[in-house]
């Protein structure tokens, strides 16, 4: 799925957007709790998942491992030893 046109955005016409980057389990459920629960409005639905609540972005991820420009890298849960 691809990103929406920045036009299409929804975005206040005054004031400031605080973004929230999530490590999520269960990008679904989690999706649906911010969208259902707290009246979100679903931007994308997957990879990264993005909903809108009030002048707040919430987006949901999964994590993943390292990439081609940091191979050491991961992003997930800590270990039970880091914790």
């Amino acid at each position: 799925m691809s990103m929406v046109d920045r036009e299409q955005l929804p975005a206040p016409v005054e004031g400031l957007v605080v973004t929230h980057f999530l490590t999520v389990r269960d990008v679904a459920r989690s999706r649906a709790f911010y969208a259902d629960v707290l009246g979100g409005e679903v931007v994308l639905e997957e990879n990264p998942a993005i909903v809108k609540v009030a002048n707040t972005w919430i987006i949901m991820n999964p994590g993943g491992g390292p990439t081609p420009d940091n191979r050491t890298l991961r992003c997930g849960r800590p270990s039970p030893a880091t914790r």
